[in-house]
């Protein structure tokens, strides 16, 4: 249920701090991380008022550069920092454009876990300290019946994450389903994702932060987008019944 325009910090932290996010997670190079789709969406769900903002990159003398972003929620902010990393987790110096995007959506994840989301996975930790379970309540984007277009949201491999190093629990944007298998894991993820966690704002939040993998599989594996497609357009149709 969305909270209050302006809640405090400690309301924030509570709402958030208990949300298991396990499911939404995808070990990668011995770390875990959390696509930064299903974070969003998931602090829209709650905090549909909250905003975010990447403040000027710093570049360091050795050309490699940090970045920096801000999560706003009513009048609480936090914010975090993160160096433009490889995929083992050194800084990259003279980094590309794609390179700085990708350190900024897991940055965002980073900034979103100081308000309590996703934290234990920083603090090593399987499991937050008091779990909730997520009702089911949503709405669909006007879009969605008609074409879906969705970017890149890593799919989890496991219910349980390792321990993550500080700036390893983001949202690994290289992700793209090698296989129908993988591409069939994907969409039946969204599918249940959509099912028990998104309101109206979450949902169309996450539909569109996820243009790139949709894309890709609509040209590589169409049976899997035809059945994502079908998917989001009766989760649709049932929420509108819901709501007359």
């Amino acid at each position: 249920m969305p909270q209050a325009d302006n809640p405090t910090f400690e309301k924030i932290w509570s709402t958030l701090s208990v949300i298991n996010v396990n499911n939404y997670t995808e070990e990668k190079y011995g770390l875990t991380f959390l696509s930064w789709g299903f974070c969003w969406a998931l602090l829209m769900k709650h905090f549909p008022q909250a905003q975010y903002k990447f403040d000027e990159n710093e570049i360091h003398p050795d050309g490699s550069v940090t970045v920096y972003c801000t999560v706003t929620i009513g009048e609480c902010s936090r914010s975090m920092h993160l160096p433009v990393m490889n995929h083992k987790m050194a800084a990259i110096q003279n980094p590309t454009a794609r390179d700085i995007s990708d350190a900024k959506q897991r940055c965002l994840v980073k900034a979103i876990s100081m308000h309590g989301l996703g934290c234990y996975l920083y603090c090593g930790e399987k499991t937050p300290e008091s779990e909730v379970s997520e009702p089911q309540q949503d709405a669909e984007p006007e879009t969605v019946p008609d074409t879906p277009q969705v970017e890149n949201v890593a799919p989890p491999a496991s219910d349980t994450p390792s321990p993550v190093e500080e700036e390893a629990a983001g949202d690994d944007d290289d992700w793209l389903p090698e296989d129908q298998k993988a591409a069939d894991h994907w969409v039946s993820v969204t599918l249940d994702f959509i099912k028990q966690h998104c309101d109206e704002e979450s949902l169309k939040s996450l539909w569109e932060a996820n243009k790139q993998t949709v894309i890709y599989i609509q040209d590589k594996y169409p049976d899997a987008y035809t059945k994502l497609q079908t998917g989001f357009k009766q989760q649709y149709a049932e929420l509108s019944k819901e709501k007359t």
